[in-house]
């Protein structure tokens, strides 16, 4: 365990197969409530020119038909489809429930609300053999760009059509804050699961993948393989109000964005966001900056801290829910 309060990586912390892998890749796909939509995945699935693959469904809990769907498809599919049902915890929970049942030895998440090219296994396992042998258990995995619906490139593209990178800092400048895809080795994967905290059912994936920077190298490539639709229900443009909710999540994701970032104004960034939702889990959690110049520090940005914390309770405060059922804590209510 680190003084984050994140599991320390190491092969014992998720069940691990022992076995060889049977697949190339684990298409995993989490789901919940999405039984209207999941036709997008299993139709590109269906499509791939690269047949060495299953495909690995972890309900999250749904009350709709998706059960049903994928019952229905396991009798006709042409590829292995395993479905698991566990009760509602979270994305990060349903990715720590896929990784130990996981028999790819690539990793690759495919939301149950998008699509990808027909020949996206194919392109991702051809530029995944393409780095020599000997080097790629230094790598971790692929990033690729998406496209959206009318085949635009989603944000900007990566300064060269191949690049290679292991520090922390400059993978986070690549992938931006756009929508990028790819695939990371299922055997890295689980040396980092996500941590689980009571009562919290939202954690953002940087939480693993900043980790997973800082200790392997990453291939970006400049090609769109990913078909990116936002969902009208998803949680993009929602982070803030579903940390709100899940505050202990939140600051242990700035209290290692602090660690691994090597800038000073991202650290202040993170040392900002963490005291913020601090303040919003009721507590001083996450303040522990005991050196004198942490405490300079603190006694700095506090104000700052603060001044968003009060601009988060102003936009929720006629609000006693948040998205996807999430409650307000009790004290940021206001009564009317």
């Amino acid at each position: 365990m680190t003084d984050l309060g994140i599991p320390s990586p190491s092969s014992e912390t998720l069940p691990v197969n022992q076995k060889a892998f049977k697949y190339t890749f684990t298409v995993f796909t989490p789901t919940y409530n999405r039984a209207h939509t999941l036709h997008r995945v299993y139709e590109s699935l269906r499509a791939q020119t690269f047949r060495n693959f299953e495909w690995l469904v972890v309900d999250d809990g749904s009350t709709d038909h998706t059960r049903k769907v994928i019952r229905a498809w396991q009798t006709s599919a042409s590829f292995p489809i395993r479905y698991v049902h566990q009760p509602n915890g979270g994305k990060h929970r349903a990715h720590n429930t896929a990784l130990p049942l996981a028999e790819g030895e690539l990793f690759l998440p495919l939301d149950s609300d998008d699509r990808c090219t027909d020949n996206a296994l194919a392109r991702l396992i051809e530029h995944w053999r393409a780095i020599p042998e000997a080097e790629r258990e230094a790598f971790s995995g692929i990033v690729v760009l998406c496209s959206d619906r009318a085949g635009r490139i989603v944000g900007r593209q990566f300064p060269a059509h191949v690049v290679d990178c292991q520090s922390f800092d400059t993978i986070r400048e690549l992938l931006g804050r756009h929508e990028r895809w790819g695939f990371h080795r299922t055997s890295v994967l689980r040396k980092y699961p996500f941590p689980e905290f009571e009562n919290e059912n939202y954690l953002t994936e940087g939480v693993v993948w900043g980790r997973i920077y800082a200790a392997y190298r990453m291939r970006f490539l400049n090609e769109a393989l990913r078909k990116y639709q936002r969902p009208p229900d998803g949680i993009d443009g929602r982070s803030v109000s579903l940390r709100i909710a899940n505050p202990t999540g939140a600051i242990s994701y700035y209290r290692q964005e602090m660690e691994l970032h090597g800038r000073l104004r991202p650290q202040l960034r993170a040392a900002i966001n963490m005291i913020r939702f601090s303040l919003h889990a009721g507590a001083s959690r996450g303040l522990a900056l005991r050196t004198p110049f942490g405490r300079f520090l603190h006694t700095l940005i506090r104000p700052i801290a603060w001044l968003l914390y009060r601009c988060d309770l102003r936009a929720i405060r006629k609000q006693a829910t948040l998205p996807f059922g999430l409650s307000v804590p009790a004290s940021h209510r206001v009564k009317t």
